[in-house]
């Protein structure tokens, strides 16, 4: 069994809209634990606000990390020691690297954070890595070991929030939203996930791995596509022969594969782009899933009705590999646009992958110390984005003696964020929500926290 990283993070915003390319993780916590769950490191590392970050006031009131505007350390020294002792960790062994809602935020939030510190974005999925977001992995939990693991219950309904899990273990939550106390909440309910449920424990960590994830799904022939809501479906998981390509298809078995053997390829395409009525989907092998396999199931004895229809409907749609070629084409023929950018922080997923010059030139950069080397490694570049970043990274590290054009190009930074309208935070909607928030709290502490926010915007606007 690989190590476990278990991590999580703090930001100055959220990852809703456009903000996520701009929110900046101002603290990052992490426990490295063996196979046995037996706790082997640990870092609690926390940081400053970039001078163009904005630090929205909803945010601040639920970290409450207002010692952050103190904080000597720069964002950048807090990437680059997460980086170093993450490589220290899982270089030369298999580790996963597990979030609680990681694939919607902390996993997209430090890919960014490396993104923009010339750090590949990809770290914590490269082998010998892989990762785990342990929340969908509750959700087979509340539908079929409803007797063997306890989730809590929020006005009737299972709730899912990391805090309230905590909280139903007799766990002080006095500091939850803080990185290092989330990461120990997190650890109690792996350990928990580990001795209540071991089959299903150890498929989780089995599935981790993306090439032994396919493997998994296209071998065990039924699974249960499980929802937060408590809803699931029986489905049979399907990828072309050309495995490298990683995509894969599930098919509801709710539903007679007969009826859609005939329709034309156009007929068919419109009915897997109808998102609401498709008995297809695509799965997602780059993030952790609510499967579940019948497998794992009949370990446990869990009992599972109309099976029989299931296994038919199963046998009709797997015999039918015409039909499953036809499918798999529209997939793969389906586009997805992205809108050019040349704001370098929107450009994760639009300006191309990284080459291995690129990695060479970065790992050139971190390692040397003289601002004079560091400038001669950034004329190497052929990237703008990198080169922005770098020299961005120059500014905060060499305040005093870095190129005057590097400085200017920080301050005009400064302000645009705080000034003009973009796809960046609102500096005016902040300062309308912080008002907002004013009238509605009591608390001395909490309106201090709102007003930091407050400062923090107008000291940066221009009158």
């Amino acid at each position: 069994m690989p190590n476990l990283v278990v991590y999580d993070t703090e930001t100055t915003t959220n990852m809703s809209g456009p903000e996520k390319d701009f929110n900046q993780v101002i603290q990052i916590a992490s426990i490295l634990y063996d196979q046995d769950l037996n706790k082997e490191d640990s870092f609690n590392f926390s940081c400053s606000p970039l001078p163009w970050s904005l630090f929205s006031p909803g945010a601040l009131l639920t970290n409450r990390k207002i010692d952050s505007f103190n904080n000597e350390i720069t964002h950048y020294q807090l990437i680059k020691s997460t980086w170093e002792k993450w490589k220290s960790w899982t270089d030369f062994s298999d580790s996963i690297f597990i979030s609680y809602n990681g694939d919607m935020f902390d996993e997209e939030v430090m890919r960014r954070q490396f993104f923009w510190n010339l750090i590949d974005p990809y770290f914590t999925s490269r082998e010998p890595r892989s990762r785990l977001d342990i929340l969908p992995k509750l959700f087979p939990l509340a539908i079929f070991y409803k007797n063997d693991f306890d989730l809590p219950y929020i006005d009737k309904k299972v709730s899912f929030k990391l805090e309230n899990i905590a909280k139903s273990y007799d766990i002080d939550t006095t500091d939850a939203h803080d990185a290092y106390a989330d990461c120990i909440f997190l650890y109690e309910l792996i350990k928990r996930i580990k001795k209540n449920v071991p089959n299903y424990f150890e498929e989780i960590i089995l599935t981790t791995n993306k090439i032994k994830k396919i493997e998994h799904l296209t071998s065990k022939e039924i699974h249960f596509d499980c929802t937060r809501y408590g809803n699931n479906n029986p489905v049979y998981v399907f990828n072309s022969a050309n495995i490298s390509n990683q995509l894969l298809v599930s098919f509801n078995l709710n539903f007679d594969p007969i009826n859609y053997f005939d329709l034309s390829y156009s007929e068919l395409e419109h009915l897997i782009n109808s998102n609401k009525t498709s008995p297809f989907k695509k799965i997602n092998v780059s993030r952790s899933n609510s499967l579940i396999s019948l497998e794992t199931l009949n370990k446990d004895n869990v009992k599972i009705e109309n099976l029989n229809l299931y296994r038919k409907n199963r046998d009709i749609i797997k015999e039918n590999k015409n039909f499953l070629d036809k499918v798999l084409d529209i997939f793969n023929n389906k586009t997805y646009e992205s809108k050019p950018t040349d704001i370098p922080e929107q450009s994760l997923y639009s300006g191309g992958f990284l080459t291995k010059k690129d990695i060479d030139i970065f790992n050139k950069f971190h390692d040397e110390s003289n601002l004079d080397e560091k400038i001669k490694i950034i004329n190497s570049l052929d990237d703008d984005r990198y080169i922005q970043f770098a020299k961005r990274i120059c500014a905060q590290e060499f305040p005093d003696t870095a190129p005057q054009d590097y400085l200017i190009h920080c301050r005009n930074l400064v302000v645009t964020r705080f000034n003009e309208n973009g796809p960046w935070p609102d500096a005016d909607k902040y300062l309308d929500d912080a008002n907002k928030l004013l009238e509605d709290i009591s608390s001395d502490e909490d309106k201090k926290l709102v007003n930091a926010s407050i400062d923090q915007i107008n000291k940066n606007r221009i009158n």
